[in-house]
Formats: C-alpha cells, structure tokens, sequence
C-alpha cells in the first residue's frame, strides 16, 4: 500500500506542480508561455512541449543521472510561489522520476491545461492557467 500511495503522490505532484513550475520560471527566469510556441503559430505543439520538458527536465536533474531524485524534486518545488499545492508533500520522499515519466506528467498536465479541450494547447491556455491557477 506504501508504494501505492508514494507513486500517487509522485504523479500527483508532477502532475499538479508543472503550471506551477512554470510560473515560477517565469517569475525567476524571464518565462513566458510564448517562448514554448517555436513556430509562432500560437499552439504549444507537442514538439514544443516536449523541448520545454526536456529543459525543465535538465535544469532539475542536477546529478545528472537521468532521473529526480527526492531532494531534486523538493528543490524544483522550492522554485514554486509560496502555498502552491505541493508544500504539503515536503515530508514525503517520492522514488525518483524518470524523464519519461517527467514527460508524461507535463503531457497530462498540458492536457488539463487545454480549456476548450480541443485538443491543442494554445499559448494563451497556457497564459491563462499561469495567471488564474487553472490545472494546479
């Protein structure tokens, strides 16, 4: 039932903290969700998307092992404004994510994210859930 619980958790929390990941890249590191759309053409493809992933991927995985690991993940949360949904997780130690499963979670997430559930994420979905909390 504990691993169970724990890979709950851990998809949760990719699952809930990618938006606010983002914010909180942009807040700190010049984001904005316009940079994700390569082409210009106002839909975040899944290229795109997964190139932003792989980004955030690395910039986490600071070991470079091709995985998070526990403290990896806490300081990618740490990242995060203060009382974004995961502070409550702090005290749990997820197994390690893998890229595949980071990329996964940001598909879910980017998914959650599509507001008029055509299918596309659109950069002013993704402005929107940034600034209105949507899909955290």
């Amino acid at each position: 039932m504990k691993t169970l619980l724990k890979g709950t958790l851990l998809v949760g929390l990719i699952t809930v903290g990618v938006a606010t990941a983002a914010y909180a890249l942009q807040a700190n590191h010049g984001f904005s969700p316009a940079s994700l759309d390569a082409d210009g053409d106002g839909v975040i493809s899944t290229t795109e998307l997964d190139t932003h992933a792989d980004l955030l991927f690395a910039r986490t995985d600071q070991d470079h092992d091709d995985q998070l690991s526990a403290d990896e993940l806490r300081a990618l949360h740490a990242m995060m404004p203060a009382g974004a949904p995961m502070d409550h997780a702090r005290d749990h130690a997820p197994a390690p994510v893998s890229r595949q499963a980071f990329l996964a979670a940001l598909r879910s997430h980017a998914t959650q994210m599509d507001a008029d559930r055509d299918g596309r994420l659109t950069v002013a979905e993704l402005a929107a859930a940034m600034q209105g909390g949507h899909g955290h």
